[in-house]
């Protein structure tokens, strides 16, 4: 049993969960350093590694399968499109040219210029239609939802207090959460998360907002939200307008950082505000 559930995202490089979860352990604790705390064990954490969810449904998922661009359907192409635009607006130079000439350009030729760029740094244009297919099919596939879930449901155990999401690992912790206000966990922490994207993914959340205001989650008493003005997948950086506690304010501490890699998530574990925040919810200050 561990006080700490890690809930990754997807998209990352594919690694093993032993490989995964030692490596984001590394980064916490390099991030803890800076804080002046000796940071946590592996005994202390432990990850819900999902990616097998997805490979039941058409994902392909975690062997690397690719999925076509032109099997993208309308809602997966709006996700790219919307990416697309805040991408553009953080670096008009990816559409210069297409801009200059009045042409607009096909979401495949979106996925390409985006590819190597920012978060998908690392990403062939392969894997961009493959991340959103996985992110669609958390979101409007039963089935997929269920098993991802089933996978926090048995990471998280009567000694969690705090669960640490990443990027879609954000919108399951959220949902969990959300629906389970008995779990001892009392701190969400979340960075890179897409939780604020409208209408793709705040609308489609379970339980669904009410009049633009989405349910608080569970029985946490501190939720951190940390974000870099540099990733795109963090769409909207500041939670705190968005989700009300029951006594109606607000208790979504958002937090901006610096990073050199615009989505990666070691890079916001190695900060002091992750990993303080973290350490924090772990001694139940």
């Amino acid at each position: 049993m561990a006080d700490v559930v890690f809930v990754h995202g997807i998209g990352s490089p594919r690694q093993s969960a032993a490989g995964m979860a030692s490596a984001w352990l590394d980064a916490l604790n390099a991030g803890a350093r800076t804080t002046g705390s000796p940071g946590l064990s592996k005994d202390d954490v432990v990850l819900a590694y999902y990616r097998h969810a997805f490979a039941a449904s058409g994902s392909k998922g975690p062997d690397g399968d690719e999925v076509a661009v032109a099997d993208l359907d309308v809602v997966e192409r709006a996700m790219v499109e919307s990416l697309w635009a805040a991408a553009v607006a953080q670096t008009p130079a990816l559409s210069a040219d297409a801009t200059k000439a009045g042409v607009p350009l096909s979401v495949q030729e979106q996925i390409k210029r985006m590819s190597g760029w920012g978060p998908f740094a690392d990403c062939p244009p392969s894997r961009i239609p493959l991340s959103i297919r996985q992110v669609s099919l958390y979101l409007r596939d039963t089935a997929v939802r269920e098993r991802v879930q089933a996978v926090v449901q048995d990471a998280v155990t009567e000694r969690t207090r705090v669960l640490v999401a990443h990027s879609l690992g954000s919108v399951v912790a959220y949902e969990m959460l959300a629906a389970n206000p008995d779990w001892p966990v009392r701190a969400l922490v979340t960075f890179g998360s897409p939780l604020g994207w409208s209408p793709q993914v705040f609308d489609r959340l379970t339980p669904g907002p009410c009049d633009g205001v989405g349910v608080w989650p569970g029985g946490v008493r501190v939720w951190t939200n940390v974000s870099f003005a540099g990733d795109v997948v963090a769409l909207h950086k500041e939670l705190s307008p968005l989700f009300a506690h029951p006594d109606g304010r607000s208790r979504v501490r958002d937090l901006p950082v610096r990073l050199t890699s615009m989505h990666a998530a070691e890079a916001y574990l190695r900060t002091a505000e992750v990993a303080g925040a973290v350490l924090a919810g772990v001694s139940g200050r």
